[in-house]
């Protein structure tokens, strides 16, 4: 059986919707394959190395309006030669956590009579893991969105400073972003920050060898979050706080959203460094 998934992006939606072509590979017992947007184009080489993706590709004739949801939500043209099409881009706004709305999408599209629902797990990890390296000293890997970006860069070097024997690793997009346009950002970094261009599957190698992810709600996060890796979070931006981002709760132990004494989420980099010390702890 030749099975396809489409989802028109963003890259944090397609990475959600990973869980589900497991799912589907694992009840099928043969690898599914994925197609996207051609803006979203730089999560294929990460999805290409998993086991259950067969291949992973761009749709040329794909024009996707940047809304919410995205729209179209399915494309105008499938390559041919498959059994069944699955179209897992969000309908409207989603009305439970990320991974869930994808694969509740799939249950409505599953032809049950052929075969018995797919099972989904997101406590087992969905990335496939670079083996471990030994490191001389604990090792934090960083992802922060262009958005706030100078903030972000406060929070950096003061959990730097606070962690002194901590080696951290901040992976920036390869892409022309807000970053160029700061100037000379790892000049303003400590020592023991190093600053990285690396696509989506040398982020996945990456962060895979990190004891903890510290970053915001960004696709980088769902990138830990599919390697095991716990996330430390800290998101700035209300509009990010809502619990459809969340599939994984913001309590632990695999992600944890920074809040202040008021239980609201902050970007206090003592309450940061505070949750970051439990998780490196682990």
């Amino acid at each position: 059986m030749k099975i396809l998934c489409t989802c028109p992006g963003r890259h944090g939606d397609i990475l959600t919707c990973l869980p589900t072509l497991r799912a589907i590979a694992e009840r099928i017992d043969a690898p599914v394959d994925l197609a996207v947007a051609p803006p979203y184009a730089g999560v294929c080489g990460l999805a290409r190395q998993q086991a259950y993706i067969g291949n992973a590709y761009v749709l040329d004739d794909w024009a996707i309006v940047e809304s919410a949801p995205m729209t179209p939500r399915i494309p105008p043209t499938i390559q041919p030669g498959y059994d069944s099409v699955f179209h897992l881009g969000y309908k409207g706004w989603p009305l439970q956590p990320l991974i869930y709305e994808h694969f509740g999408l799939l249950l409505e599209q599953w032809p049950r009579s052929a075969l018995p629902s797919p099972d989904l797990d997101i406590l087992r990890p969905w990335l496939g893991s670079p083996a471990p390296v030994s490191v001389e000293r604990p090792w934090v890997s960083l992802g922060w969105s262009e958005e706030w970006l100078e903030l972000k860069v406060g929070i950096t070097c003061l959990l730097a400073r606070r962690f002194k024997d901590v080696q951290f690793q901040w992976i920036r997009p390869w892409a022309p972003s807000r970053y160029d346009e700061v100037g000379s950002t790892a000049q303003a970094l400590p020592k023991n920050v190093a600053m990285v261009h690396a696509v989506f599957a040398d982020a996945a190698n990456a962060i895979g060898r990190s004891q903890v992810f510290v970053g915001c709600n960004s696709a980088l996060h769902h990138v830990a979050t599919g390697l095991g890796v716990p996330v430390v979070l800290v998101e700035p931006a209300e509009a990010r706080w809502h619990p459809i981002f969340y599939s994984y709760g913001t309590e632990g132990p695999q992600v944890t959203l920074v809040r202040g004494n008021d239980g609201k989420p902050t970007f206090d980099a003592r309450h940061i460094g505070d949750a970051l010390e439990i998780a490196l702890a682990f």
